[in-house]
């Protein structure tokens, strides 16, 4: 499995402050940066497979299916950086497919 360290803490975007007035902003998170449209392409990626997967059932997955979705995301990488002519699915599918493996792999190392 990949090994996990911890985050440094929170991001935050801390705006200053401005004379004795502060922006309310300050000190909370900035989300401006998040592309939405690729959480909501990570979301449908993932609900494309409800019929197939139960709802989080990469929370009981093992070791060797851990090893799964990592080796997953690798190929997905190199067919981004390799791509093949006849790939059926294009540079976007390859992204969405390691930010799903990314996330379920965060989920996993964050329980630890």
């Amino acid at each position: 499995m990949l090994e996990w360290k911890e985050p440094l803490g929170e991001e935050i975007a801390g705006t200053k402050s401005v004379g004795i007035n502060r922006k309310e902003s300050e000190g909370k998170l900035d989300y401006s940066e998040i592309d939405w449209d690729f959480i909501d392409a990570m979301a449908t990626r993932m609900n494309r497979n409800k019929d197939k997967y139960p709802p989080k059932n990469y929370e009981q997955m093992n070791e060797e299916e851990i090893k799964g979705v990592e080796q997953a995301t690798l190929r997905h990488l190199r067919k981004i950086l390799q791509p093949l002519k006849d790939d059926p699915e294009s540079i976007l599918d390859h992204l969405e497919a390691i930010g799903c493996n990314a996330m379920i792999l965060y989920h996993l190392n964050k329980k630890k």
